[in-house]
């Protein structure tokens, strides 16, 4: 009798067992876990990896990506790859980082708290996951407060 949890799929023209993607999934999350030298931002914000990947309503769009990679319109990630001489914010002179602008920058100070105030609780890097997967409404306007951050950063970019 086949054993009724081994399923089959289809890789690339030939169909292989389930159990190599489960295995490479595996091998992901145990790099993800070991190496904590790369991504620090994405471990403070995704701090965990299982309830964020099996979160139904999760949605992975542009500007989303950009903020947990900490890339972006950010002096400090364009003065890093060599696009701007220096990493200061143009709003209050502190080094602008992803985490500056979304968390600390006066500029974005009320876009932040209008999230806050309807998702009842204060947002900071540790908690933002665990309140954007307890429900698609704290998704929508977590991600929402993302997204308009984010566009208003690239917008000043541009004007640069």
């Amino acid at each position: 009798m086949q054993n009724p949890c081994r399923y089959r799929i289809h890789l690339f023209g030939y169909v292989d067992d389930l159990t190599v993607v489960v295995e490479a999934d595996r091998e992901w999350k145990r790099r993800w876990e070991e190496d904590e030298d790369t991504a620090q931002w994405t471990r403070t914000i995704i701090s965990d990896l299982e309830a964020w990947v099996t979160c139904p309503h999760r949605r992975a769009e542009y500007f989303l990506t950009q903020f947990l990679s900490g890339q972006g319109s950010f002096n400090s990630y364009l003065c890093r790859i060599g696009k701007k001489e220096s990493d200061v914010c143009d709003q209050c002179q502190e080094s602008d980082t992803l985490e500056h602008v979304m968390f600390h920058c006066p500029q974005f100070a009320d876009n932040k708290l209008r999230v806050e105030t309807r998702i009842g609780i204060r947002i900071t890097p540790t908690n933002l996951m665990v309140q954007m997967i307890r429900s698609k409404d704290n998704w929508d306007h977590i991600h929402n407060w993302i997204r308009k951050v984010m566009i208003a950063k690239e917008r000043e970019g541009r004007r640069r």
